[in-house]
């Protein structure tokens, strides 16, 4: 793996741990993983997906149907949350981030709990996604801060006020779609940078801490490989 450069200071709005199973009938399990997990995450809502039909000619008819698939739990003090649902459990850190492992060892800790209470058949994908916020000066040349930017036409002059780009990537047996825009502040201009990193397989339960480990290793890879070094010198 190569040598990263460590930052103490990482611009790192939100990191996502994302795992999907075969999706589960058991209300009542997962009510049981609510009823634990709120000792560490008192703040809980339901979460419901919502299908709506449209029918009809020249009179339009919506109805629509809603369906409670889980539940997110926060702590309280709305930095850390956790997702139990039919279909797969996520650890949202938002804000406050810390370290590597320590997160993991977080998730870990969760996921154990979902896996006791649920008892999921099967583990069909697991996912790494990063958001970073840096900020940024406008200037003539965006190319200082980060590599992979798209180009202006000829003609056009070299200085953008905003972009959105987002490609999808093949690392290994993994996937990664990256996105980059810009976003204007009053007094500030951030790229916003977001790294998905993920793969859809089979997993057995205790192989899914060396696949985060790879998604970690794919996440880093694409973002000091689009970051310029004296862009993160702030950081460091």
């Amino acid at each position: 793996m190569p040598d990263y450069p460590h930052l103490t200071n990482p611009p790192i709005a939100e990191a996502v741990f994302d795992i999907h199973v075969r999706e589960l009938a058991s209300t009542e399990r997962l009510e049981t993983f609510v009823d634990q997990a709120k000792v560490s995450f008192p703040n809980v809502m339901p979460m419901n997906r919502k299908q709506v039909e449209i029918s009809g000619g020249e009179n339009l008819e919506v109805t629509g149907t809603t369906t409670a698939v889980g539940h997110i739990l926060w702590n309280e003090s709305q930095t850390r949350a956790v997702q139990g649902r039919l279909d797969g459990f996520t650890y949202n850190v938002v804000g406050g981030y810390e370290d590597w492992k320590s997160h993991l060892d977080d998730v870990r800790c969760m996921w154990e709990l979902y896996s006791a209470c649920m008892k999921p058949l099967e583990i069909s994908r697991c996912a790494l996604r990063y958001i970073n916020n840096i900020e940024m000066t406008l200037g003539p040349d965006v190319a200082t801060y980060f590599q992979g930017h798209p180009p202006l036409p000829t003609g056009l002059g070299s200085t953008m006020n905003e972009f959105f780009m987002r490609i999808a990537i093949p690392i290994a047996d993994r996937q990664a779609i990256v996105s980059q825009a810009l976003r204007r502040e009053e007094k500030a201009t951030f790229l916003v940078l977001d790294i998905d990193v993920f793969s859809n397989r089979h997993f057995e339960s205790d192989e899914i801490w060396y696949e985060f480990e790879q998604l970690h290793n794919a996440k880093n890879k694409c973002f000091f490989q689009i970051m310029q070094p004296d862009a993160l010198a702030v950081y460091k």
